[in-house]
């Protein structure tokens, strides 16, 4: 009986946020560039040791502040 009724809580409880995460608008103005970057490291197995992203400071080392 109260296996059942963690269980509801807890699916009741990912559902919600679920839905926050859906409607919460993504702020953050690197976010598609932390994308890349991690897209890049996960191909490559290591963080990229040239900068290869902006136009500016292409292949120059990759500093991560």
């Amino acid at each position: 009986m109260m296996s059942h009724w963690v269980a509801g809580a807890a699916l009741i409880l990912l559902l919600l946020l679920c839905v926050s995460f859906c409607l919460t608008q993504l702020s953050e103005v690197d976010f598609y560039w932390h994308l890349l970057a991690g897209e890049r490291i996960l191909q490559e197995g290591r963080v990229p040791r040239v900068d290869s992203f902006t136009y500016t400071s292409s292949g120059r080392p990759w500093i991560d502040l």
